[in-house]
């Protein structure tokens, strides 16, 4: 695992002036929600938007000119963010980050872990080390959002050891929590870190 600070990012798409061409956004959208940790529910929205907004374009933006490409750009703000990268022989498996909100001492913190590397632990290491990193550079607090079906993520959360607060609004789970390193966060660290006695080798339990 390693960790980066980041300055910008911006990526594009070219597709063809064709309805056909649409159905390229999916995968473009879900390459970048796991290269940049964004939150499942706003890769959602995005799709949404995206989706209707090259429709338009294709269909009414130039009438039955065709000639011309549809470019789609993606551009995230990256002022004071951190991420960590989860690669397996070169492969980007998960992707960890958080980003502060401009003159706070609060971050919005995500994770996107590979289907087939889900359920070992990255993304309870993932939030470990972000939250020990933004702890250090002076941040307070984590925000995030997900979806109310993504029960992994918000068990991850639970189970972190902070003191989480939860709010419910229109299937979007919004979570808020302190990331001082208080005795309850120590335990349940220890409890995570702690040799699996049942095991053949002295070996740290999956997180």
């Amino acid at each position: 695992m390693t960790g980066r600070e980041t300055d910008q990012a911006e990526e594009r798409l070219t597709l063809e002036s064709r309805r056909s061409d649409i159905a390229k956004l999916p995968s473009w959208i879900g390459s970048l929600a796991l290269r940049h940790a964004i939150p499942e529910s706003v890769e959602f929205a995005i799709n949404l938007c995206l989706e209707e907004a090259v429709s338009n374009v294709i269909l009414h933006g130039y009438g039955a000119d065709t000639s011309g490409p549809v470019i789609v750009r993606f551009m995230m703000p990256r002022h004071d963010l951190f991420a960590f990268v989860v690669e397996d022989g070169g492969r980007l498996v998960a992707v960890g980050r958080y980003d502060r909100s401009p003159g706070t001492s609060e971050a919005e913190v995500a994770f996107v872990v590979a289907d087939e590397y889900q359920h070992h632990g990255i993304g309870t290491a993932l939030l470990e080390q972000l939250a020990d990193a933004a702890w250090r550079n002076g941040i307070k607090t984590f925000v995030a959002s997900t979806l109310a079906e993504n029960r992994d993520m918000l068990h991850v959360f639970a189970d972190s050891g902070f003191h989480v607060s939860r709010v419910l609004d229109g299937g979007i789970v919004s979570v808020r929590f302190p990331i001082e390193p208080d005795d309850a966060y120590r335990a349940a660290y220890a409890a995570r870190h702690a040799p699996d006695l049942g095991s053949r080798h002295d070996e740290a339990r999956p997180c």
